[in-house]
């Protein structure tokens, strides 16, 4: 099936392939830019989205979406969070993972969109794991999660080859903004040990 047109707008969608979405509402991009990208860089998302950005319903799943859908990537994600402040420190999320991972098997964790550490750097102290790995894209937080000692690569997880398999991988209010889900969840699911644990923690909208 197909997904999407040449620009990335959907044509189903991204979760179950209907084709029986409506929009509930349409944002100016130049005017929506200012909130997402530092130093207001319009052309830049404009380049991405074009005049306008949907926010559509997918009458038969339920999912909310965003028209086009267009994943961050590297340059996206280092322009939009190029002060480390803008990342959350403290998450319900953190604790409740650190709280279920407490009696598990963490030889081995992989966090994609780390941020600046801050999940990692309380798994690193609390669940004493030998081998941490992280995906993130901005530039700033690469720096950040290396010098703390991270094995940190800056590419997409679909992308990606991990040097060993993972125990736990978690991901906190990051698959709504990857792009080609089913694939997400074969990686997944291919690059967790047996009897591994996959974490995801969307936001409620």
């Amino acid at each position: 099936m197909k997904k999407f047109n040449k620009n990335r707008r959907c044509i189903e969608c991204p979760l179950c392939n209907s084709k029986n979405n409506k929009t509930i509402s349409i944002f100016n991009t130049e005017f929506i830019s200012k909130f997402l990208i530092a130093g207001n860089e319009k052309k830049y998302l404009k380049n991405i989205w074009g005049d306008c950005i949907k926010k559509e319903l997918c009458e038969n799943c339920g999912l909310m979406f965003a028209n086009p859908f267009v994943p961050g990537d590297k340059e996206y994600y280092s322009k939009a969070y190029s002060d480390e402040k803008l990342y959350p420190a403290k998450r319900w999320e953190f604790k409740e993972t650190l709280k279920f991972l407490s009696d598990k098997k963490n030889e081995s964790l992989l966090e994609i969109g780390s941020g600046n550490g801050a999940f990692l750097k309380k798994a690193k102290d609390l669940l004493k794991v030998n081998n941490i790995f992280s995906l993130e894209y901005s530039n700033n937080s690469i720096k950040i999660l290396r010098d703390m000692g991270i094995n940190a690569y800056q590419q997409d997880f679909l992308n990606f080859t991990p040097p060993q398999k993972i125990h736990n991988i978690c991901m906190f209010q990051v698959l709504e903004h990857m792009g080609d889900i089913d694939l997400v969840i074969k990686k997944l699911h291919k690059t967790l040990e047996k009897n591994g644990f996959g974490i995801d923690s969307p936001p409620n909208t």
